[in-house]
């Protein structure tokens, strides 16, 4: 019998038993007696776990994470009292068998067939969040390199657990050595502008060259069964009204242990959670428990409602714990940003959503191409300095799509100018949102306008120049020959001439 075979619940529980005498035998601490369970239960149970990799990598990353690098998750206290008391009543049936006490044997089964569930669902909790961080990534990725990127994802993938080093892997990849080619190729087709600024002279890289050089156009992404599932929960008035459902149970019941989600992780989590149908059994279950109300078209017993709610807190706990150990693994993986670098990206990060890693992805392309400006410094870094310089951008045709909500010339050319590097896109007049809420009061515009444009303020990307100052006061204060040690700093930029 294969590990992807479903093995029959009694063969299931005869093999639990039969690893739980092995560790006792050999006299195994706790913690080891409870991993080895475990991994015997995620072999016997593999096909009972919707999106279970296939890659051999990724079903050890599955194992690890759940039976040892999770264990230090503050919600890890949630799965252990379930494994806890899968191994007490495991071990009365494996007492039953020994004595051959059928009936105190089939009357444990009940029991053992919840808690087994229990830990699938904890354990499908783990495998869902992996599953859509890992699309997630894969999509960001496809993005911004186009459909390559796959090919370099799929061999990391094959060839790294989920960890350090599996993050490590595709920032190496994707940020360290396409930036530098690109910045290669930027200086050697004469991508940036050069001149005089007051004081000093700047040297400006446009953003978008060095986006250009980092792939074809992607097409658009084919989204994986979990992101299509998850974008799902959105679609119509019953899932939104079942995700917010959700999520009201899930703030109240972890907010009473002093374990609650984080605010940007808890709508994720819950909209994920939404995908399972333990999820769509939630109102009724609830509703029979606070109001002793029947559900139409249902018949429930007090202990099968509280088993619907557990199932929704175990697949929650899997999910928080596979989230958090992904997110502080990719957080170590950087080794060329700063602490206060890293702080940002965790900052931006969140729960891995698309949002998210679209803003991590750029500030990390924008951060290593800084790093590559400043280790040209050299030893004249104190008389120069870099920095980013940014604004909001939508797509034309988004603004021009305004008009039928009242948006007319004179107010568009308040709001926008047009990008003058790119004919598809205007960019907002004004940089902080108090400047926007003030020029829409002044224009009494309609409420439904007045949403429309913040929400494309909210949703904008931005245009970013990134420039390079040399002081030329400064300079001329250490050297005899301001034109000779100017040619010198830019001969490190790959320019050579003024």
């Amino acid at each position: 019998m294969t590990a992807t075979e479903q093995p029959l619940q009694e063969e299931r529980l005869s093999a639990y038993v039969a690893k739980l005498q092995q560790m006792k035998e050999s006299r195994a601490v706790r913690e080891i007696l409870e991993r080895e369970l475990l991994l015997e239960f995620i072999r016997l149970n593999q096909s009972r776990i919707n999106e279970f990799p296939l890659i051999e990598t990724q079903q050890r990353s599955i194992s690890e994470l759940f039976t040892l690098r999770g264990l230090e998750d503050p919600l890890y206290e949630h799965v252990k009292a379930i494994i806890g008391n899968f191994i007490q009543t495991l071990n009365r049936y494996g007492k039953a068998l020994e004595n051959s006490d059928e009936d105190s044997r089939r009357s444990l089964i009940p029991d053992l067939s919840n808690l087994e569930v229990l830990l699938v669902k904890c354990i499908q909790g783990v495998v869902y969040i992996t599953a859509l961080t890992l699309d997630n990534v894969a999509e960001t990725l496809a993005t911004y390199f186009g459909d390559d990127a796959y090919k370099a994802i799929d061999d990391i993938t094959v060839q790294e657990e989920l960890g350090v080093r599996f993050w490590q892997r595709h920032i190496e990849h994707f940020i360290g050595k396409t930036v530098e080619s690109a910045f290669v190729k930027m200086v050697s087709e004469e991508r940036f502008t050069l001149r005089k600024e007051g004081n000093m002279l700047a040297m400006t890289y446009r953003f978008d060259d060095l986006l250009s050089y980092l792939g074809a156009t992607p097409a658009p992404p084919d989204k994986s069964r979990i992101q299509q599932q998850f974008e799902n929960q959105e679609a119509d008035f019953e899932t939104r009204k079942n995700r917010k459902l959700v999520l009201d149970y899930l703030r109240a019941e972890f907010s009473d242990t002093g374990k609650g989600f984080s605010t940007t992780d808890i709508g994720h989590i819950g909209q994920l959670v939404c995908i399972d149908p333990s999820s769509r059994q939630l109102s009724a279950a609830l509703t029979f428990l606070h109001t002793g109300i029947q559900p139409e078209g249902m018949e429930l017993t007090r202990e099968q409602a509280v088993f619907i709610t557990e199932q929704v807190q175990a697949l929650a706990s899997g999910m928080a714990i596979g989230l958090n150990v992904m997110r502080e693994d990719f957080l170590r993986a950087p080794q060329m940003f700063s602490a206060k670098e890293i702080n940002a990206i965790r900052n931006m990060l969140g729960p891995f959503d698309l949002n998210g890693l679209h803003r991590v992805l750029g500030f990390m392309l924008e951060s290593q191409f800084m790093a590559i400006l400043r280790q040209r410094f050299g030893e004249d870094a104190g008389k120069m300095q870099v920095r980013s310089l940014r604004e909001r951008r939508v797509a034309a045709s988004q603004v021009l799509a305004l008009e039928d909500l009242g948006m007319n010339r004179i107010r568009r050319n308040k709001l926008w100018r047009q990008d003058p590097d790119a004919n598809d896109y205007m960019l907002f007049q004004m940089h902080t949102v108090q400047e926007l809420q003030r020029l829409l009061q002044l224009f009494q515009m309609e409420s439904p306008l007045v949403r429309a444009v913040a929400k494309l303020w909210e949703t904008a990307r931005f245009k970013l120049e990134i420039k390079v100052g040399i002081n030329l006061d400064l300079l001329s204060r250490t050297t005899t020959n301001l034109n000779q040690k100017l040619a010198e700093i830019l001969s490190r930029f790959g320019i050579s001439s003024l």
